[in-house]
């Protein structure tokens, strides 16, 4: 419970956690955290960017965890995932690719299964914090379950007192011009080891 806790403040305290609940039902997704990111195809041992504005969500559904993968529009709103799949604790992990702002979500036991993003945050000062959150509600049993509890008080209105910095859907920022993003890294050496 402690380190679902400590997850859970992790997050709101990062400002990375979206309180936006997808559907209107107990049993719809639930999105824990959020992050503007575009995709990376791997072609050879170069990865090579999808131009497209991204989010990555990670959401609760029935206690199983999606990760997801979404086009946002240039108004914020969000296409339908092209990318929901379900993981389960101790068998992914998130991590930066050293000296870039580029991601592998990392599958160890199936390494075709590898993805990979380049973030589209304006900063890079959370970057860190996002990949720790990330990886603490994916692999810690039952963090994101408690994470998508707190996302539904807070968005019903109830106090939640696991920290600062709930995001609601309206208050992303994901409507920022493409001015205001990080231009899309051009082929890179893909390092995945």
């Amino acid at each position: 419970a402690a380190a679902t806790a400590a997850a859970a403040g992790a997050a709101a305290a990062s400002g990375a956690v979206a309180g936006a609940v997808v559907g209107t039902t107990s049993m719809a997704p639930i999105v824990v955290l959020s992050f503007r990111a575009g995709r990376l195809s791997l072609e050879g041992k170069m990865l090579t960017a999808d131009t497209r504005k991204g989010e990555v969500q990670l959401a609760v559904e029935d206690e199983m965890v999606h990760v997801c993968w979404c086009v946002r529009a240039d108004d914020g709103s969000l296409s339908l995932p092209e990318d929901d799949f379900v993981v389960f604790p101790g068998e992914c992990s998130l991590q930066l690719i050293e000296k870039t702002r580029n991601l592998v979500l990392k599958f160890p036991l199936e390494r075709d299964r590898d993805m990979f993003f380049w973030m589209q945050e304006p900063s890079a000062d959370r970057d860190a914090l996002t990949t720790q959150v990330f990886n603490d509600l994916v692999n810690k049993e039952g963090a994101a379950a408690a994470a998508a509890v707190d996302v539904t008080k807070a968005a019903a209105g109830h106090t939640v007192d696991r920290g600062a910095g709930l995001r609601d859907a309206g208050a992303q920022g994901m409507g920022e011009s493409a001015a205001k993003l990080p231009p899309p890294p051009g082929a890179v050496k893909a390092v995945t080891a």
